[in-house]
């Protein structure tokens, strides 16, 4: 017997709290009170810019095998239209990898080992993950042990997303997937006027690897 829209609805409904209550692996959530529900999901708005910025950082990169070296980042996040544009370049000012992201992924320049189109991608959507706040209301927000603020999305880029903000005013974006593996984790540190000094991503992917950045300078634009 076919279903009806609203037993499918239904039956969606329960196997996402059937995943929800398996996922042992994903940080414990102490559910808000309704009253309070709000504020909290106020407070995960934190890492994500309210206007254009562009932000310069050194980048020290991590490839799979251990070879590393030190870069200069700079991208320009636009959260109004949901676009970004990034591009990394050596000491020297040569361009290694140039791209953006508005309604869908171009890159401009990649140059080897930056020119995998896996990483190309990669590393715009990493862009987004960091700067773009998540679309529409989390599924569940409150706090941690911790007392950590944690808001959970679903239905983003990841099947499920943890945006988590300190006490301390530090926060943290981790991704999943449906089998409850780590894909992405970004941790912000020394956060002054809600732009953190330090940011640190680590990617779980059949090519890791990882970025940690220090912020160089921000400033709003047009």
């Amino acid at each position: 017997m076919a279903m009806t829209p609203t037993l499918r609805y239904g039956f969606a409904v329960l196997m996402m709290a059937s995943f929800l209550f398996s996922c042992s692996r994903l940080p414990a959530i102490k559910p808000a009170d309704p009253a309070a529900a709000a504020a909290l999901i106020a407070q995960c708005g934190r890492p994500y810019p309210s206007v254009p910025y562009r932000f310069v950082h050194a980048i020290e990169v991590i490839l799979p095998g251990g070879s590393s070296g030190t870069m200069m980042g700079v991208t320009i996040v636009d959260p109004r239209a949901a676009a970004v544009q990034s591009a990394m370049l050596t000491l020297e000012g040569f361009v290694v990898f140039e791209g953006a992201y508005d309604k869908k992924v171009r890159v401009d320049r990649a140059v080897p080992p930056f020119d995998k189109p896996e990483f190309a991608k990669n590393m715009l959507d990493d862009v987004r993950l960091m700067y773009l706040a998540p679309e529409g209301r989390p599924m569940n927000a409150g706090t941690l042990k911790d007392g950590a603020v944690i808001c959970r999305y679903m239905g983003t880029r990841y099947p499920v997303m943890d945006v988590i903000v300190h006490r301390d005013g530090s926060w943290e974006i981790d991704g999943y997937s449906e089998n409850e593996e780590a894909k992405r984790r970004i941790k912000a540190g020394s956060v002054k006027n809600g732009i953190p000094a330090t940011v640190e991503l680590q990617a779980y992917e059949a090519w890791d690897y990882t970025l940690r950045m220090r912020l160089i300078s921000a400033e709003t634009v047009d």
